[in-house]
Parts: C-alpha cells; sequence; structure tokens
C-alpha cells in the first residue's frame, strides 16, 4: 500500500519554484475578474477567445477556477484585497441539504433567495433536488460501476469536506457556466503521483441558457456527467491539467473527455452538437489549443475521443486516463495516446496514422455522411457540421484551374498547426489533361529506354517549408464521375523532411474523377511541437495543364429555366424550386471560361408588379452538378423574410457573370414561375 501525504490548501493551492516566473500585473486582474465571473461574482469576461465561443454559454468553469488556483500564491497581495477575491467564500454556505438515495451525494441548496433552485417540477423545489440526486447516482452508478473508474478520493478527513458523501452545491450562476469542479485538497503520494478531492457547483435553475430555461434537468444531467468526470479524473491524475501557470495547453483532454462523458452517459440529449461548429470551422486548429478563458474549442474537439472509442471501444479513454496517472506532472494525454494505440496495433498503425483517420471522418460529416466509404466516420456522423468547400470562406482549398501552385504565403488562412488537418480539393478533374508515368520499359541502348506501358496520372508536388520535421499523415480521396461516390484512394506517412523536404503524389486515371481531396495532417504525441501560434507551412503545386484542345461554338451561356414549373407545393414531397443552367462548351463538351476564376450566378425573384422578393448569388461549381457542365440552383419559395410566398406568377431574372466579382455579364436570361399552394 502507498505512503500517503496530504496537503490541505482550501482555495489557495501551492506549488514549487516551477511558478518562480512573475506574472503580469494586468494578467494577474484577468485572471482574478474572471474567476470572479465564472463563480457568479462579476456580471462579464474581460476577455474571450473565438468569436463563434463568443455566441456560445461557458460549458465548464473549471479551467478558469484552475487558473486562478494555481496562480493565486503568485498575485499582489493588494490586488488580491482591492478585487475582493479574498472575500469570496470558496464552499458556498447554504441552508439545506440532503443525502442521494445511494448515499453518496450530499446536495446542498437553499429554499429561498437567489440560490433557490428551479420549481416548475411536480414536487416544487424539494422535486427538482430529488430529482439532482437521482441524477447524481445514475452518473455515478455508469462511470464508476459499469465503466470501472475509480471513485474520487473522499474529503471527510478535514473540516470543510464533512464526511465521506460527495457535495454538491447548487447555487446562481447568472448564467456565467454551466456548472464547475473545485480541486480542494491534493493529496501527494512519496512516489510523486498527486491526486485531489473535490466538490461541484450546478446552476440553480439554467433559465439564462435558451435551450434549457423549460427543460433544466437535461441540463442538470449533462453537468453532472461532465463535472462529475473532472473529479473521477483529479482523483487519476491532478497534474494532468497541467504544472505550467501560464501554459498554452492546459486542460484540453480534461475538456474533451468530459464531453465524451456527457455523450457516454446520455446520448440522446447531444449537448455537444452546440459546440462542434467551433471545430469544423477551423480545422487547421491545433487539438491541443487550450485558452482558459472562454475558448469552446477544447469542448468541441470531442469527436477526438469520440473517434478513439467508437473506433477501438470505449476502453480506450479509461486505458489512457488511468495510464496518465503513472506519469509525473502533465499533460501526457498525448505521449500516452501514442502509446496505447502503439500496444493496440502493433507496427500496423500509430498516433499519425490514427490522426490522419480521425481528420478523414472528420471529412465525412453532414451531407458528406451518406458517401462515407465503409468503416468510415462517427456514429451520429449527419448531424454533425461539415467543412464547406466553396472557392471562398470555405475550410479547405479549393483548386479548379490547372497548372496552380500554392505558396505557402499564398495559404495563410488553412496552415494547419501541430495536430491539425489541411484539406484541399482539386475540381474539374475530367477536363485535365494528365501526365503519363511509365510503368514499365526496353532498353533501346545504353542511356535510352522506350517506355512500352505507361498510366495517366495526376501529378502534385509538396514542398514543406515548416521546421516539423515529423511524418505528415495524407489520404487521398477520389470522387467518382459518374456515380460520385468516394473512395479512399490511398493512405499513409509522408516520409521526414529528413529525407526530403518534396513529395511528389501520383493519382492514376485522373479523368475518371469528378474531384480529388488530399486530407493532410502534421501530427504527432510529441506536445512540444505545438508552439501557439506557430503553423505548418507547405507549398503545393498542381503540375498538370488545364483543357484539351479544342474549338469554340456559339453555345449560349446560360440554359436558365425553372421546374417544376407550374410549382404545385402539395405535390413536390417538400422538394424545393431548382433553376436549371449550364456553362457554354466547346465542341468536345467542354465549358469555356473566360477567365480562370469561378463563374457567378445571380437569380432575382419578383412579382409581376415588379416587388423583389429574393435574391440567390452563388458561384457555378458551388452548386449542385447535374454533369460536367449542367447545375441547378434551388429556391425553397419563401421571401427575405423567411415566410412562404402565395400562389401566383412570379418573374425570375437570372444574370450570369464569368466571376464573383461581376465585372463581365455573360449572359441575362428572365422567365416566369407559377406557384399553387
Amino acid at each position: 500500500m502507498k505512503n500517503i501525504i496530504c496537503f490541505l490548501f482550501c482555495t489557495m493551492i501551492l506549488f514549487s519554484s516551477v511558478f518562480a516566473d512573475e506574472i503580469p500585473i494586468e494578467k494577474q486582474k484577468e485572471i482574478i475578474d474572471n474567476y470572479l465571473y465564472i463563480t457568479g461574482h462579476k456580471n462579464h469576461l474581460n476577455s474571450a477567445s473565438d468569436d463563434d465561443s463568443a455566441q456560445l454559454p461557458v460549458k465548464c468553469g473549471f479551467p478558469m477556477v484552475r487558473q486562478f488556483q494555481i496562480n493565486k500564491n503568485k498575485f499582489d497581495q493588494n490586488l488580491l484585497k482591492s478585487s475582493g477575491v479574498n472575500d469570496v467564500q470558496v464552499r458556498p454556505a447554504l441552508t439545506d441539504s440532503i443525502v442521494s438515495p445511494s448515499g453518496k451525494f450530499m446536495i446542498h441548496f437553499d429554499r429561498t433567495g437567489d440560490n433557490q433552485p428551479y420549481s416548475s417540477v411536480p414536487g416544487g423545489i424539494d422535486g427538482y433536488i430529488d430529482s439532482v440526486a437521482l441524477i447524481m447516482d445514475h452518473v455515478y452508478s455508469y462511470i464508476i460501476d459499469t465503466l470501472g473508474y475509480p471513485v474520487p478520493p473522499a474529503d471527510s478527513f478535514y473540516a470543510s469536506g464533512g464526511d465521506e458523501k460527495y457535495d454538491v452545491y447548487i447555487i446562481d450562476f447568472n448564467g456565467a457556466v454551466y456548472g464547475l469542479t473545485y480541486s480542494d485538497t491534493v493529496i501527494a503520494d512519496l512516489e510523486g503521483d498527486s491526486v485531489a478531492t473535490t466538490f461541484m457547483e450546478f446552476d440553480n435553475d439554467y433559465a439564462e441558457l435558451v435551450q434549457y430555461d423549460t427543460r433544466p434537468l437535461d441540463a442538470i444531467r449533462v453537468t453532472a456527467a461532465h463535472e462529475f468526470f473532472h473529479a473521477v479524473q483529479l482523483g487519476i491524475d491532478y497534474y494532468e491539467s497541467g504544472q505550467v501557470a501560464l501554459d498554452i495547453e492546459g486542460p484540453a483532454w480534461m475538456e474533451m473527455s468530459s464531453v465524451w462523458m456527457e455523450e457516454e452517459v446520455y446520448d440522446n440529449i447531444n449537448d455537444y452538437y452546440s459546440y462542434l461548429p467551433i471545430f469544423f470551422n477551423q480545422p487547421w486548429t491545433s487539438l491541443q489549443k487550450f485558452n482558459p478563458i472562454n475558448d469552446l474549442h477544447p469542448y468541441a474537439s470531442v469527436v477526438f475521443p469520440l473517434f478513439l472509442s467508437e473506433k477501438y471501444g470505449r476502453d480506450i479513454i479509461k486505458t489512457i486516463w488511468l495510464k496518465c496517472g503513472e506519469y509525473g506532472p502533465g499533460p501526457h494525454f498525448l505521449q500516452v495516446t501514442g502509446e496505447v494505440l502503439d500496444s493496440i496495433n502493433g507496427s500496423t498503425q500509430n498516433f499519425e496514422s490514427d490522426f490522419n483517420e480521425f481528420a478523414t471522418w472528420n471529412y465525412f460529416t453532414g451531407s458528406r455522411a451518406a458517401v462515407a466509404p465503409a468503416g468510415v466516420g462517427y456514429e451520429e456522423r449527419a448531424n454533425y457540421p461539415e467543412f464547406s468547400d466553396q472557392l471562398s470562406g470555405g475550410q479547405m482549398t479549393v483548386v479548379s484551374s490547372y497548372p496552380r501552385t500554392i505558396g505557402w504565403n499564398d495559404n495563410v488562412l488553412y496552415r494547419p498547426e501541430h495536430n491539425g488537418s489541411y484539406y484541399i480539393k482539386y475540381r474539374r478533374l475530367p477536363y485535365v489533361v494528365p501526365r503519363y508515368f511509365c510503368l514499365d520499359s526496353t532498353q533501346v541502348d545504353s542511356v535510352t529506354y522506350s517506355c512500352i506501358d505507361s498510366v495517366e496520372v495526376f501529378r502534385t508536388l509538396l514542398q514543406f517549408d515548416s521546421l516539423y520535421g515529423n511524418n505528415w499523415g495524407m489520404t487521398i480521396l477520389g470522387e467518382d464521375r459518374y456515380t460520385k461516390e468516394v473512395s479512399i484512394l490511398d493512405s499513409y506517412l509522408l516520409p521526414p523532411f529528413a529525407i526530403s523536404p518534396f513529395v511528389r503524389i501520383l493519382v492514376d486515371y485522373p479523368q475518371t474523377y469528378n474531384s480529388i481531396t488530399y486530407v493532410l495532417t502534421p501530427a504527432s504525441p510529441n506536445r512540444q511541437l505545438y508552439v501557439y501560434p506557430n503553423d505548418q507551412k507547405l507549398t503545393i503545386t498542381a503540375v498538370n495543364a488545364m483543357f484539351l484542345d479544342s474549338i469554340p461554338t456559339n453555345s449560349e451561356a446560360v440554359a436558365f429555366y425553372p421546374y417544376p414549373n407550374p410549382a404545385v407545393v402539395n405535390e413536390m414531397q417538400n422538394e424545393f424550386v431548382k433553376f436549371h443552367f449550364e456553362l457554354p462548351t466547346d465542341t468536345l463538351g467542354v465549358p469555356i471560361l473566360n477567365s480562370g476564376e469561378q463563374p457567378y450566378l445571380t437569380i432575382d425573384i419578383f412579382t409581376v408588379s415588379g416587388e423583389r422578393l429574393f435574391s440567390i448569388q452563388n458561384g457555378v461549381w458551388d452548386n449542385d452538378a447535374i454533369d460536367d457542365n449542367s447545375f441547378e440552383l434551388t429556391w425553397d419559395m419563401k421571401n427575405e423574410s423567411g415566410k412562404n410566398v402565395a400562389s401566383g406568377v412570379y418573374m425570375a431574372l437570372a444574370r450570369f457573370y464569368d466571376n464573383d466579382d461581376k465585372g463581365n455579364l455573360l449572359s441575362e436570361e428572365k422567365t416566369k414561375l407559377l406557384i399553387v399552394r
């Protein structure tokens, strides 16, 4: 049995001289103010992370509390006094409490005042608190008894901890946060392993969270699963949350795996759906990114533990956590995940190749979920956001004219960070002039060989301008020209830069594909390679020439008509009106463009009296393709206010430009549309 040494720090947790560096006074103020906010003593955050994050409630207060706790002993004492933070009582003094049916939890609450719990349930306040107790018992049973995680350390050996029951406090957070977990006492053994006792706080009614204002018990459910898993984590490895006071990673793994536990315990609530756009809007962002101040990317990164558990089974998350507990101060989850994957796969796969597969799964979400190859993709992938492949404003680089070189200075937006992802899609491949790669040859003389067998190839050159010298993972996806099915053409690790900073990629028979997508991942289990914001630079050159030689024809730029017309709504089975248009083609059927840019189409819908109801604007290749030069654009028969238009005759005016700057009008067409409701 291990010898245990206990250190009681209450609010202030003392650390070794590793935190000797001084913290700037402005940073001290920020940490204190955000601690006051997250504990309900201040009305706003001083700083925020991404714009996407600012639109969503703070998921968990643990990171801000942690940052305050590990820094408090270094703060200016006059600042602590003037801020009022010294007067904040860590454990709330509430008037009532009940014990859960299992006897494992003590639920503390007030019957009146600001902290009064939600009462619009059968039994009023008592019914609500009874439900909270039952939820905590269910969460405990699932995480401890079903999944087999260790019980969090009891806090019965010091006065504020009381007895062995786990303390849960119901207080008013004023919408600041769903809930939070406090690390209360750090327990260290003689071997240097550290764990912590904890207690939790939940909001009293979740009235400020619109999605939960009438169903706060669902908010309690996901919060209970999330926060109790934090208690389990801190009982396994206190320092996995990081030991450096102002580190850039912090408890990223703690947060993404706690959101994973929400989904594991309560599969049907899907609170994490709200946060996924933050991950899918920025696939290049590192999995390691963490800012304690309102940074929701780690919560959206739940897709990584979901990938691991759906591929390898849910016990892999427990294996990673228990192994993290065997190391000293963390975070170690990347290193440990690499070791666990090596142990499972032997020499067949490693962290780098699995991370690339993870990035490939992330491609097949939303509308792409239906075309995912067998064995690829999340169980609920159809409900996830998807990367946009529009020419501008999307989440990947899109190439549709050749030859094309994308220098690293030209590709600032999409450059991936360490343990991030990069996607590049090559379109219009049926019209690419292929190169020929010799498969077999015969010798003519001592220096000359004659090719007797060759294959058409699409050739890409990658030049890595980064100091990151490890393997990049790469998967090549091909969309069939005719069936639109997407298949994995190849998947491998690129050679290390020590061998060559240049890589040549060859894809056979490119004209059989509508598009080819490269999934590139500079990934490794070495956390030191992530130095925010040092992204990984690369230059990509598609060397093939574009377009076959041919003779232009006098075909119209737009063959424009709506269908069905008339549009009888009751007969359309929830379908929309579709406007068909075509690109001008040459004698070989290859579209002709006056510029190398994407053609642009606008459609304005008017009443017969000339009132404009709705406008549709889109690039040609951002629309549904019927074939190589025919496209469809849909209208849901609503006006700009989102209301259904009435039955009647409407006018549609289409203008077709050679690029999205609308500089050169190629064609203008008018048509009538009858809608019958």
